[in-house]
């Protein structure tokens, strides 16, 4: 503890107990269309100003992150289950406020679970506060019985609104879907507009309840150069580059991802409507209709066959997936569809403050799931694999297997619908002896073509492919062993190369969170490597490659399970599945472990305490408060992450204390400074009078 004195008074410096900051105010904004986001709809939701003015008012802090749900609608729930804001609900905190321009932005769902999702923050303590009629729900909110009586009748009305519109959009296009399927056609033959958007190859034509859908002029023979590009094999910036600089077109990545996918390149328009003949079922959001599937065929105009494009999915599957313009660096695994974590979901890669050149390979997820791994320790793993003759070579035995695997599944989709068509017809004939008996069968039936037909049409994109792949493929583990230094330390234009080689041969990789690193080549071949439990944060990597076997009759598996040592790194890929490969890293023989990444590793949270060292040694102090930090060069992620660490760090030291002092309101508080130095009065005076806005004078002991 320290005491100082001036002028006869003694002023005491404690050290940390506890850390309070300020609740956190968040700006949520939605708008259901493209319409809505032009003109004024996102400013008045996102207007920062006002924000800032709210948060103020009510003892918080405005976060910098602006949270918006575009083109995400309110009366489906698709905000709150899958949206942004569904990722703000899983940060707010107690006392935090949500700021909103009306209640209708949260949601126009089922009054129900709307409402209780809102009551059910409030108790929680969060808080919300409406622009559009200033007013405040939750906290200090003087009137709660009024407070939930407002919330209610306008979570109704906003439901009440949505629902007929649903329904009224709903009985339009089931009226268009009839006249499509009984031959109604309207100018020139063409099918009449069902009311939803059209691709991008088509435009509208005729007067407004009366409009068809034909080809654009200019845009279907863009479409069909598209196609011819993709399918030989140019990446998405290319095509982009060259619709723009020949068409002077200009479409994002995404949306050309999307449109490669679309079945309407091949003329189908596959609609989902409610389906309000059946009952109400309860979706976990609130109540809807079940949505019935209708394909109508040869719907739009053709830009391509159905063979082309299914030949085009599997293309695109080998293809490269690029960043967006304007990426300084490639990685060389991902951006590509090929590098999975084990929930499912790609890995993406994850870049420090500031950092030119990415850290992790990381899960898309960063909130529920926050699987990572260094960027050189999985780069090294899939380079072992590859250069360590674990490839097996691909040949035409590959595309005899997937012509007979074509015509079995085409003869069991035959005998399925043959089997279907005579339930039907004894179904038709006798209703009443066959109809219950038969209606699961036939349900059971349709299901499994589906599934056929869907393993089916993967079968010919890959006989579409594969005679052009097979024999480059075979050349380039030959290749990757030559540049093998290159894989780990090649710049970005090299790993954009040498990615691109390395996909021709790998199907998917996958990062799994205790530690197993799984590679599936094209040949079929398989191969693991696994990081023993250990302190990860310490950044050294070690693992091993693991000795799988298909199964326990294998004639090696058997003595190698029975060795106290390779016991330990030899598995049945059932095995693997059951996790019985988990292990901590103390019970490995060292001998069979191999350091995967750099030979030191600096951890973030060390990062955070050398920056925090660095601006001491500059200016002899740093202030614990959110702002502060994040005024100095830390993020807000680094902040909020680290600095329970940097705390204890440096009260682990004796450098934190505690300075009391008088507000202008003269109420009292307190704030907690980094020091190594004694600090006198005139500098701690000083300090909290540039850093503290509502700062008087110091305080005397109480």
């Amino acid at each position: 503890m320290i005491y100082l004195q001036c002028n006869g008074i003694i002023f005491k410096l404690t050290k940390i107990i506890e850390l309070k900051m300020k609740p956190t105010a968040f700006i949520y904004g939605r708008v259901s269309s493209d319409k809505q986001t032009i003109g004024t709809s996102i400013e008045i939701q996102t207007d920062l100003k006002k924000a800032k003015q709210i948060a103020s008012e009510h003892g918080c802090e405005l976060s910098e992150l602006i949270t918006v749900d575009e083109g995400v609608s309110g009366f489906s729930g698709s905000n709150l289950k899958t949206g942004k804001l569904k990722d703000l609900l899983e940060i707010v905190k107690r006392n935090d406020l949500i700021i909103l321009r009306a209640l209708d932005r949260f949601s126009r769902g089922s009054l129900y679970k709307v409402n209780s999702i809102f009551t059910d923050l409030l108790h929680k303590g969060v808080r919300f506060y409406t622009t559009m009629d200033n007013k405040l729900y939750g906290g200090e909110s003087s009137n709660k019985v009024v407070d939930a009586i407002v919330s209610v009748i306008g979570f109704n009305s906003a439901f009440e609104e949505s629902s007929k519109k649903a329904a009224l959009n709903n009985d339009y296009i089931l009226k268009r879907i009839t006249q499509f399927n009984d031959g109604i056609r309207g100018l020139n033959n063409a099918p009449l507009h069902h009311g939803k958007s059209i691709p991008f190859h088509c435009q509208l034509v005729g007067e407004d309840k009366s409009k068809v859908v034909v080809k654009h002029p200019k845009n279907f023979d863009v479409a069909k150069e598209i196609i011819a590009l993709a399918l030989n094999g140019s990446g998405l910036h290319k095509i982009i580059r060259v619709v723009n600089e020949k068409h002077n077109i200009s479409r994002t990545k995404q949306w050309l991802k999307d449109y490669l996918k679309s079945h309407t390149l091949y003329g189908n328009c596959i609609l989902k409507v409610q389906d309000r003949t059946q009952k109400v079922i309860y979706d976990g959001f609130g109540e809807t209709y079940p949505k019935k599937e209708y394909i109508l065929n040869e719907y739009y105009p053709a830009v391509c066959t159905k063979n082309e494009w299914l030949g085009l999915q599997e293309t695109r599957k080998r293809s490269i997936k690029l960043r967006s313009e304007g990426q300084k660096y490639y990685s060389l695994l991902s951006g590509r569809q090929r590098l999975y974590c084990s929930c499912g979901k790609p890995l993406t890669v994850i870049y420090g403050k500031n950092a030119t050149q990415p850290i992790y390979y990381g899960c898309i997820d960063q909130i529920s799931c926050r699987n990572m791994e260094q960027i050189y320790v999985l780069n090294r793993v899939v380079t072992d694999a590859v250069t360590g003759d674990v490839y097996k070579k691909d040949t035409d035995k590959n595309s005899k297997n997937r012509e007979i695997e074509s015509n079995k599944l085409n003869g069991e989709i035959t005998e399925l619908q043959e089997s279907i068509n005579n339930m039907l017809k004894l179904v038709e004939d006798h209703p009443l002896a066959y109809g219950d008996k038969f209606a699961p069968k036939i349900i059971e039936s349709k299901k499994a073509i589906e599934k056929k037909q869907k393993l089916l049409d993967e079968v010919n994109g890959q006989k579409f492919i594969s005679s052009r792949t097979i024999e480059e493929r075979n050349m380039i583990p030959n290749e990757i062993r030559k540049i093998k230094d290159q894989l780990l330390n090649g710049t970005s234009e090299q790993n954009l190369e040498n990615g691109n080689k390395i996909y021709k041969i790998i199907k998917r990789i996958t990062l799994d969170k205790n530690g197993l690193i799984s590679i599936e080549f094209e040949s079929g071949e398989f191969k693991a490597c696994y990081f023993p439990i250990q302190n990860k944060s310490k950044g050294r990597r070690m693992g091993s490659f693991l000795h799988i076997f298909n199964n326990i009759e294998d004639n090696l598996y058997a003595p190698m399970k029975e060795d106290p040592d390779f016991s330990l790194v030899t598995f049945t890929r059932e095995e693997l599945e059951n996790k019985k490969h988990v292990i901590h890293i103390d019970k490995i023989n060292p001998s069979l472990l191999t350091l995967f990444s750099h030979e030191r590793t600096i951890m973030a949270c060390d990062k955070a305490v050398s920056h925090i060292n660095n601006y001491l040694k500059s200016y002899g102090y740093f202030i614990l408060k959110s702002s502060f930090a994040i005024n100095s060069g830390l993020s807000e992620k680094q902040w909020q992450k680290h600095k329970a660490y940097c705390i204890a760090f440096f009260e682990k030291r004796g450098m934190i204390h505690k300075i009391e002092f008088i507000t202008k309101n003269n109420g009292r508080n307190s704030i907690l400074i980094i020091s190594d130095k004694k600090l006198r009065l005139k500098k701690i005076n000083t300090i909290l009078f540039l850093n503290i806005k509502n700062y008087k004078q110091l305080a005397t002991p109480s």
